[in-house]
């Protein structure tokens, strides 16, 4: 009886250990999805921003555009810096910030909007927080 026991404890671990072992690749697999679905919606949302910006009639259209823009911005600073984006979705969130910064930042009327939108030292803290870490690491030039 006691060989019995031991043996069905035994498979129980085991069959315990392939559960959690499961468990751990499925986390893995949605933490996955979750970075590239919240990639993809920040992308989104800041080509819509952009199109609009470019492309609406009037000044306070663009305006409007642009502050949305750069909320999505702050948006996107903040998830890579606070890790709500992992594996390959955070290098590429990296690259598109780094990219759309310097875009406003070689774009004299659109750094000027952005300097506009600053209404304090505290307004856009994680923009302010990512530039300073990706000048550190030679990736944007761009200062607010």
């Amino acid at each position: 009886m006691e060989e019995a026991a031991l043996t069905i404890a035994v498979i129980s671990v085991m069959a315990a250990i392939v559960a959690v072992i499961v468990s751990l690749v499925a986390l893995h697999r949605a933490d996955k999805n979750t970075s590239l679905a919240t990639l993809v919606s920040i992308n989104e949302g800041m080509s819509q921003a952009w199109r609009h910006y470019l492309h609406d009639e009037t000044a306070e259209e663009r305006e409007l555009a642009f502050g949305d823009l750069i909320n999505l911005l702050e948006i996107g600073c903040a998830a890579y810096l606070n890790g709500s984006i992992h594996h390959d979705s955070k290098g590429l969130l990296g690259q598109h910030l780094c990219s759309t910064l310097d875009i406003i930042g070689g774009h004299a009327p659109a750094r000027d909007a952005l300097h506009a939108l600053r209404e304090a030292p505290s307004t856009f803290e994680h923009l302010a927080k990512f530039l300073r870490h990706m000048r550190k690491s030679g990736r944007t030039t761009f200062t607010l």
